[in-house]
């Protein structure tokens, strides 16, 4: 009997060690890298990285509850880049993989490593990425965010991490694959190990899948040093722990290079609603900047500024102030996810945003018309939602007060890829735009600056105005001259309406 009694004993001390807080002894440390397949580090802007590597170990006695990683702003993960597994994560195709996931845990006195491959989940939010590891969990999910509040940064989670019985995690590191259909990645698909004393025994593995090349990772378009990636990780007891990664080559802080090399050739096109002289119209607006799909090539340069040039005549219409109101910054809540106030009557069109990290549907909002500022009469207010993301933006309407050209800015937007940005402006009596008094070519001109400090690229559209908006014959001299509009649309107190003035011919 004693040596049964002893053994209890025993189990009874290991258990009260277990359970003992030791909230100053738990901490965290991080590396995270890009590299290539020799594990060299990957510097390139724009470069499609052989993989990227974010290894955690955790220190003391406690057992980690929650972890969230946040990555520097530009640098990209697509989960369009495969196939959505819609099954339980055990049984998920090959061709969903996207990654692997090694978890070390220590039981007592004995440690075992768990790799597992990590699969693309359906989700309707951003992106979704699991793994299982049946000896820990039965699943376990990676929930990708946008911190869309703020820099537009990337950023995953992992909650509600399970506490092991008398042990912990110790390590955790999650391989993201930059090319999931690379030959190379084939060993590893659908393969799970347990490593014990350094022995594997595997399962599984060895899976070909279609070759496309399309990448899951982008390098960020900017070069401005040396970047940063944080994790918080909160343990079961509720103490909190940071860590951080920068990036580096050779032991020295190191950022995003190349970036001359980086392509950039966006288009433009404006389309009024009427192409009839001097009528109130609609338009639509599209800033077309092409997306590579191929990892052969480095991504595209992510758009930093816009500004767009209407055609010459082409005004704000005197009309539109009639039922607009304005919306103000704290109805906008731009910075924040509070639902927004905008009045319906500041309302003006639509907004839609295409990008190749989002299935097809993109985002689509509002554009409002802002109420004015000393020095800034003529304010934009852009919302886009989807997929659990709300992006807000804030621009100016500048008219020149020499020709009356109105000038649309938008500047510092998102770190984010995006094929489509379209603004529709409402039509009718009372539509916020209307067509220039000359009949001709109205050319919109535009300078768009990329995050990659080359020069702005300044692609033009063109429209012919005429009498009728069926390409009816304009007389040779209209009934009036474009001198100047401009004002405010009344919008504030003591506000009266679009001023505009036109002189005789």
């Amino acid at each position: 009997m004693r040596p049964r009694r002893e053994a209890l004993l025993v189990a009874a001390v290991l258990l009260l060690i277990a359970a003992t807080p030791a909230h100053a002894t738990f901490g965290v440390s991080l590396t995270a890298a890009v590299s290539d397949n020799a594990s060299n580090p990957v510097t390139q802007a724009g470069a499609h990285p052989y993989q990227g590597v974010t290894d955690i170990a955790f220190s003391g006695n406690e057992s980690v509850s929650d972890i969230r990683v946040d990555l520097p702003p530009g640098l990209i993960s697509n989960p369009q880049a495969v196939p959505a597994c819609d099954t339980d994560v055990s049984s998920c195709p090959p061709e969903t993989q996207v990654g692997v996931e090694d978890v070390t845990a220590t039981v007592l006195l004995a440690t075992t490593v768990y790799q597992a491959p990590i699969y693309n989940m359906k989700t309707d939010g951003l992106s979704d990425f699991a793994f299982s590891i049946p000896a820990l969990a039965p699943r376990t999910d990676i929930i990708g965010g946008v911190r869309d509040t703020t820099d537009s940064g990337l950023f995953f989670t992992i909650t509600g991490i399970q506490a092991i019985p008398l042990g912990r995690i110790t390590r955790s590191t999650l391989t993201f694959w930059g090319v999931p259909s690379d030959a190379s990645h084939d060993t590893q698909r659908g393969q799970s190990c347990t490593i014990n004393l350094g022995v594997p025994v595997c399962i599984g593995g060895g899976n070909a899948v279609t070759r496309t090349n399309v990448p899951f990772l982008s390098l960020p378009t900017a070069c401005v040093g040396p970047q940063t990636t944080t994790l918080t990780s909160v343990s079961h007891s509720n103490t909190t722990a940071t860590a951080a990664s920068t990036t580096e080559v050779d032991g020295h802080p190191q950022g995003a290079t190349g970036c001359a090399d980086v392509p950039f050739d966006p288009s433009i096109s404006v389309t009024p609603g009427t192409t009839q002289a001097d009528e109130p119209t609609s338009a639509a607006v599209d800033l077309h900047v092409p997306q590579s799909n191929d990892a052969g090539t480095l991504a595209t340069a992510h758009v930093k500024d816009v500004s767009v040039t209407l055609p010459d005549g082409m005004t704000i219409n005197p009309a539109a102030a009639n039922g607009l109101a304005g919306c103000s910054d704290a109805q906008f809540g731009k910075g924040t996810h509070d639902a927004i106030a905008c009045p319906a009557g500041s309302a003006i069109g639509t907004t839609k945003i295409e990008t190749p990290v989002l299935p097809a549907a993109g985002l689509i909002g509002t554009v409002y018309l802002g109420q004015p500022l000393p020095g800034d009469p003529y304010r934009l207010f852009v919302e886009a939602h989807g997929f659990g993301l709300s992006i807000r933006l804030v621009g100016s309407v500048h008219p020149d007060p020499q020709t009356g050209h109105l000038t649309a800015t938008f500047n510092n937007t998102p770190q984010v890829p995006f094929e489509h940005f379209k603004l529709s402006f409402n039509g009718g009596p009372n539509a916020t735009l209307a067509t220039p008094l000359q009949c001709g070519t109205a050319t919109t001109t535009s300078a768009l600056t990329p995050y990659s400090g080359q020069p702005a690229a300044t692609p033009t559209s063109a429209f012919t105005v005429d009498a009728d908006g069926a390409g009816g014959a304009c007389p040779q001299t209209p009934p009036f001259n474009l001198g100047f509009a401009a004002g405010t649309l009344g919008l504030g107190p003591g506000g009266s309406g679009v001023h505009s003035c036109h002189s005789p011919s």
